[in-house]
C-alpha cells in the first residue's frame, strides 16, 4: 500500500506513517495501518490529492478527493477509535504494573500469580445517570504510603499467599487481589463496568470528533465538504453503532447524531468490519459502511462513492477487538507468528492429467531456511491428512513445473504452485 501512494505521500508523512506502522505502542500501530488502508482505498477508488496546503491554512487533512462525491469535492480526515483508554484498561494495567513490579522485587517471580479486579459504583447526579470505575489515572504506589506498606506486609508474610485474596480500599482507588495459579498478562485486570457511554459528550468518540474538527477540519477552505472517515479497531461504540444497553446509554449513532447537529462538518463515515449473518454466527468478516450526513438534502447516489472504497478495502481478518488483543500479544511482529496462505489443490479429470498443489511460498521458505520444522510444515500443508506430494510420487508423479502465483493485497503471503504429471522412469509400465 505504502508502494502504491508512494508517488502521492512527501518523504516526510511516508516516514512518519512507517514509524507507526512499525511502533509496538497499541495506540499508534493498528490506528497506522486501518488509516493507511483506508487512504489506500480512497486511492483506488477516486482521484486524490494527499495532505494538501492551502494558504495561510497550517492545519492538515489527509486527503481531498474531486469525485467522491456528487455535490462538491470533498476534504476527508481520517481516524481509528479503540476502547483502550475508554475502557479503564490503561488506567488499571497502570496500577497493576506497579503492584506486579513490587511483587517482584520482594518474591521473585510472584506478580505472575496476581488478577485485579477494580470495583465500580453507579449514582445520579444533577439528575443525570454516573457510572465510575474506582481507580486513578497516573497512579503512584510511592505517594500512597498506606496501600505501599499493605502490600508489603501481605508480600512478605511467612503464609504468603494466605490469604489469597485481599482488597485495598481507599478514596479514589478499589481493587481485590487474588492469586491464581495462571493468569495471562494480558487478561490480569477486570471491571464490571463496560466501555459504555453515559454522557453525549462526555465520552472518547465524541471528544475525537470535537478534536478533529477543531485540528484538521475547521480551517479547511469553502467549497468543500468536509467529511471524516472512522475506522473502529476495537471500539464498542463504532462496533455496535445502534446499541443494545440500559436507557442510560447512548448509543454510537446518537453521539455522532448529537456532534453533527452542532457541528461545521458535513459528513461522518463510519466503517467497521463485522460478521455477515443476521445471528452473527458467520465466521465471514466484511466491511460495514454507515454514513451520517449533516445536510438535510443531497443529489441521488451522493455517498455511493463510499461504498466503493470499501469494496477496494482489504478483506477484514479480524474484528477490532480481536486484532487489538493479538497485537498486545506480539502476533503481528514480522518474526512472531506467520500468517500462511491454506493448501490448495485441483484433482485432475484424466489419468494423463497434471494434479496440481498450491503450498505457501512463505512456509517453504521458513522450511529452507530452518525457521520451522518438516512436522510443522507438514500439520500446516495437509494437517492429519497424508503427505500428499509422499502419495503423488508413490503414484508415479513427479514435478513437472512450478511457479508463484501471487496471494493477492491483502495476503501476506503467495502461492508456490507445483504441477505434477506421470512419469513413465517413475512407475511400472503399463498400457
Amino acid at each position: 500500500m505504502l508502494d502504491d501512494l508512494k508517488p502521492k505521500i512527501q518523504d516526510g508523512e511516508a516516514k512518519s506513517l512507517l514509524k507507526r506502522l512499525e511502533s509496538k505502542k497499541r495506540d499508534q500501530a493498528l490506528p497506522a495501518e486501518a488509516e493507511l488502508a483506508l487512504l489506500w482505498a480512497l486511492y483506488k477508488a477516486t482521484s486524490i490529492n494527499t495532505w494538501p496546503t492551502w494558504p495561510n491554512v497550517a492545519c492538515r487533512i489527509e486527503a481531498t478527493a474531486e469525485d467522491l462525491f456528487k455535490s462538491q469535492p470533498a476534504a476527508i480526515e481520517i481516524t481509528a477509535i479503540s476502547d483502550f483508554s475508554f475502557s479503564g484498561k490503561e488506567a488499571m494495567n497502570q496500577v497493576a504494573e506497579k503492584f506486579v513490579s513490587l511483587a517482584n522485587s520482594l518474591r521473585k517471580n510472584s506478580g505472575k500469580h496476581l488478577f485485579f479486579e477494580f470495583a465500580e459504583s453507579s449514582f445520579f447526579e444533577n439528575g443525570n445517570f454516573k457510572r465510575i470505575r474506582h481507580v486513578p489515572k497516573k497512579y503512584k504506589l510511592e505517594k500512597d504510603y498506606q496501600t505501599l506498606k499493605f502490600l508489603e506486609a501481605w508480600l512478605k508474610h511467612p503464609d504468603w499467599p494466605k490469604p489469597d485474596r485481599i482488597r485495598i480500599q481507599n478514596e479514589k482507588l478499589d481493587v481485590t487481589i487474588t492469586w491464581k495459579k495462571y493468569v495471562h498478562p494480558e487478561n490480569r485486570t477486570f471491571c464490571t463496568m463496560p466501555a459504555v457511554a453515559y454522557d453525549l459528550q462526555d465520552n472518547p468518540l465524541f471528544r475525537r470528533l470535537k478534536e478533529k474538527e477543531k485540528e484538521q477540519l475547521s480551517k479547511v477552505p469553502k467549497g468543500y465538504l468536509k467529511c471524516l472517515f472512522i475506522t473502529d479497531v476495537g471500539c464498542e461504540l463504532i462496533k455496535n453503532l445502534k446499541g443494545f444497553g440500559s436507557i442510560w446509554e447512548f448509543s454510537g449513532e446518537k453521539i455522532i447524531q448529537h456532534f453533527l447537529s452542532r457541528s461545521s462538518i458535513d459528513v461522518v463515515c463510519v466503517f467497521s468490519p463485522f460478521r455477515h449473518s443476521p445471528l452473527g454466527y458467520s465466521s465471514e468478516l466484511k466491511w460495514k459502511v454507515s454514513v451520517y450526513d449533516r445536510r438535510s438534502a443531497w443529489p441521488n447516489d451522493e455517498h455511493k462513492g463510499l461504498e466503493k472504497v470499501a469494496s477496494f478495502l482489504p478483506i477484514p481478518r479480524f474484528e477490532g477487538y480481536q486484532a487489538q488483543s493479538l497485537h498486545r500479544q506480539g502476533s503481528f511482529a514480522s518474526q512472531k507468528n506467520k500468517w500462511y496462505l491454506d493448501t490448495e489443490m485441483i484433482i485432475p479429470k484424466g489419468v494423463l492429467d497434471p494434479m496440481t498443489i498450491k503450498v505457501s511460498s512463505r512456509l517453504v521458505l521458513d522450511l529452507l531456511a530452518g525457521r520451522t520444522t518438516t512436522e510443522i510444515f507438514q500439520q500446516e500443508v495437509f494437517g492429519k491428512n497424508q503427505n500428499q506430494f509422499e502419495h503423488e510420487q508413490n503414484q508415479g508423479f513427479t514435478i513437472k513445473s512450478s511457479h508463484i502465483e501471487p496471494g493477492g493485497i491483502d495476503e501476506d503471503d503467495d502461492y508456490l504452485v507445483f504441477e505434477l504429471s506421470p512419469d513413465p522412469a517413475a512407475s511400472k509400465f503399463h498400457l
